[in-house]
C-alpha cells in the first residue's frame, strides 16, 4: 500500500489535485445517478463511470455487503471487451484487502506486489505479476460501510496515482450515499 485515505474521518486534506478533473468526474457520476432509484442499476452505472475515468483498467468490481451475514457479493463487474466475449469470469478480491478497507474505512492504492514484511493481499486477486489497484469502502450518510469499489490495471505504462485515489474516493462516497438513499427509498416505498 502506498497511499490511504480515511473515508470515515477524513481529518486533514491531502495534496491538492486539479479541481477541474474532480469536478468533471463528480458531475458525470451525479448525472448518471439522478435517473434511477434502483440500487443495482445505480451500482452498475457507478462501475461504468469509473471505467470511463480510468480507461486503462483491467477489471472493476463493486461488491455490496449483505446485511444478514456480512458477505460481499458482486453487484457490478466490468472488464474490457465484456460485450464481445460473453459472460465475465469473476476473479475474487483478496479477503484481507476487503476486510481492511471495510473495517478501517480507508481507501487503498497499491502498486506492484507486496514487499517482504508487508501484509500479503495477493492470495486471490491478482496472481499474475505487476499490477496497480485501488479499493475504497462505500460509505453512506450513516458512515457504515455497505460495500467496496475496486479497480485494477495491468498496464505497465500507466499505474494509479495518489490523485487517482482521491478521485476514486469521491466516486466511492457518492456510490455509498446513492446506495444508502436508494435502499431507504425502496424500504419506504414497500412500506407504503
Amino acid at each position: 500500500t502506498i497511499a490511504e485515505i480515511d473515508v470515515i474521518d477524513p481529518g486533514r486534506s491531502t495534496e491538492e489535485v486539479a479541481a477541474d478533473v474532480k469536478l468533471r468526474a463528480v458531475l458525470e457520476i451525479t448525472r448518471s445517478l439522478r435517473s434511477s432509484l434502483e440500487p443495482e442499476e445505480i451500482l452498475s452505472r457507478i462501475v461504468e463511470c469509473v471505467t470511463q475515468m480510468f480507461p486503462y483498467y483491467s477489471r472493476s468490481y463493486l461488491l455490496r455487503q449483505e446485511e444478514t451475514d456480512q458477505r460481499l457479493v458482486p453487484v457490478a463487474v466490468k472488464q474490457p471487451g465484456d460485450e464481445a466475449e460473453g459472460p465475465v469470469t469473476l476473479q475474487p478480491v483478496a479477503l484481507a484487502l476487503a476486510r481492511q478497507v471495510l473495517t478501517q474505512g480507508k481507501a487503498i492504492l497499491s502498486v506492484g506486489l507486496p514487499r517482504e514484511g508487508q501484509e500479503d493481499f495477493s492470495g486471490s486477486v491478482l496472481d499474475d505479476g505487476e499490477r496497480s489497484f485501488m479499493c475504497a469502502p462505500l460509505i453512506g450518510p450513516s458512515k457504515k460501510p455497505v460495500g467496496i469499489l475496486y479497480i485494477e490495471t495491468h498496464d505497465e505504462h500507466r499505474r494509479f496515482t495518489h490523485e487517482d485515489l482521491e478521485l476514486f474516493v469521491c466516486v466511492a462516497i457518492l456510490a455509498g450515499q446513492a446506495l444508502e438513499q436508494a435502499t431507504l427509498f425502496g424500504a419506504r416505498y414497500r412500506a407504503v
